[in-house]
């Protein structure tokens, strides 16, 4: 029995015919191709050929390219920078290049993220899903062959990958900044288990600590286990199990903390007494933090232009340095963050990312919670429903993790987000922590109903946790 505990304080010429294989392709370039003109006649055939090639879809809101594979497209063809080329080659079909590290991450982070998420108003959900992806990662090397292949689909990464995402965690020290961002992992071995040596050697490899553990005795490996939890997620999180919970025939522990305490770039204005509506007729009072200043901004799902009811008006909040930022996003359409947030993809993320880039900012007045909150989740049903069932099912699973048949029996992520006046912290162990912010092209922004929130790393593109928030709690001044 394998526990994970997730803390946080994974030019051919081309005709109307279907095809085969990777495609790029602009209306434009598709007419003039095939010598279809005029322009009237030009948008029908091309909409046929869109019809017997349904695994095209538009990659932009704006630029009109169309691919079987938008997310793997380079960041220029998103910034319609493509004209030039596909002049040239106005559709082709190619090669598929390598998945960038950043879009397999934000792809697992919001498929899992929509999966784990309790539908409803009822409760605040805080996820880091690039600690799950790279724990269970971590046990790749021990799965069985086939198990292995599996693995590396749902989870998205290879070993490279997860070398890759350690170094992009890891503090920079070239430009130091007043945030603190630490990651941490631990596996607690049964004194009963020996580890084969070829998976013992690729946790070193990893540099994954590795301690004895006597899960018989309950009491003293719950406290051994807490105290670490403790230390590496600042004291957010005291308690990640309970002695009770903890079964004697545990093989396997592990457990990576994530830790987030960023201050902000802009110091908000002022603080004062407001109202959270939850829902129509449901409210409570909350402390409201304004700020009034030139901010990057806007809207997603911008395809016909302007829609006033779907997809979600944003607004980033940078932290110090403008490495990292948390994003904040509310519906256009009152109390409809469920529905947005099932139709929010890797797109609309890299296209918010593109915006911010672009560095074009308005005055924004800014009205948002100051909050703490606090969410635990299994994720074992979630994890399964994206095609991870012989992990916990199987009937040896890991047969290179050692001479005893192992599965993974749990998957548990606990988090702890607050934001205040001076920044945020969020705190994770697979059990994770979140903290978020977000904002539109509008005079006045103001976050008085549930919102979802990202925190990322602007430089590595990469999503460190995702939040929605629908009852915020009232924040409580404490030690960071």
């Amino acid at each position: 029995m394998i526990w994970v505990l997730l803390l946080a304080a994974l030019a051919a010429q081309v005709s109307s015919q279907g095809y085969k294989g990777s495609l790029v392709v602009t209306r434009d370039g598709y007419c003039t191709q095939n010598n279809i003109g005029p322009r009237k006649e030009c948008a029908k055939q091309f909409k046929v050929f869109l019809g017997n090639n349904r695994g095209l879809r538009k990659c932009h809101p704006i630029c009109p390219i169309y691919s079987d594979s938008c997310e793997t497209l380079p960041l220029e063809y998103m910034s319609c920078g493509f004209d030039d080329e596909y002049s040239r080659y106005p559709y082709r079909e190619r090669e598929p290049p390598a998945v960038p590290l950043h879009t397999k991450v934000t792809n697992f982070t919001l498929e899992l993220f929509k999966k784990a998420m309790p539908k409803g108003y009822d409760q605040n959900f805080i996820l880091s899903p690039v600690l799950v992806q790279s724990l269970l990662s971590y046990l790749t090397e021990g799965a069985s062959n086939e198990t292995r292949t599996v693995m590396e689909t749902v989870l998205k990464l290879n070993g490279d990958d997860l070398n890759s995402l350690k170094r992009s965690l890891e503090p920079s020290e070239e430009a130091p900044t007043k945030n603190k961002l630490d990651v941490a992992s631990q596996i607690f071995r049964s004194s009963r288990v020996e580890l084969l040596n070829p998976f013992r050697q690729s946790l070193k490899d990893k540099k994954v600590t590795v301690d004895e553990i006597d899960f018989s005795n309950q009491e003293l490996a719950a406290k051994k286990i807490n105290d670490w939890v403790t230390q590496k997620t600042r004291g957010k999180i005291t308690e990640a199990v309970d002695s009770g919970s903890l079964n004697p025939d545990t093989k396997l522990m592990l457990l990576n903390a994530l830790y987030f305490n960023g201050t902000w770039q802009y110091k908000f204005n002022k603080t004062v007494n407001g109202v959270f509506h939850v829902r129509e007729n449901e409210q409570s009072s909350i402390r409201m933090m304004h700020l009034t200043r030139h901010l990057r901004s806007g809207h997603t799902r911008v395809e016909k232009g302007w829609d006033p009811v779907n997809g979600f008006v944003w607004v980033e909040l940078p932290y110090d340095g403008d490495t990292m930022s948390m994003i904040l996003l509310m519906p256009k359409e009152r109390f409809q963050l469920d529905r947005e947030l099932e139709k929010f993809n890797e797109a609309d993320l890299a296209y918010i990312l593109s915006e911010i880039a672009m560095n074009e900012q308005d005055e924004v007045k800014l009205k948002v919670p100051e909050f703490k909150a606090e969410s635990t989740v299994s994720l074992v049903d979630p994890l399964k429903q994206m095609g991870l069932s012989s992990v916990f099912d199987g009937e040896n699973p890991f047969d290179k993790v050692s001479k005893d048949a192992v599965k993974v029996s749990e998957v548990k992520q606990k988090s702890y987000l607050a934001v205040n006046e001076r920044g945020t912290v969020a705190t994770s162990v697979t059990f994770a922590s979140v903290i978020a912010l977000s904002l539109p092209r509008s005079t006045e922004f103001k976050v008085d109903q549930p919102f979802a929130a990202i925190i990322i790393d602007k430089q590595n593109k990469l999503p460190l946790f995702l939040a929605k928030i629908c009852k915020p709690e009232k924040y409580k001044e404490e030690k960071a």
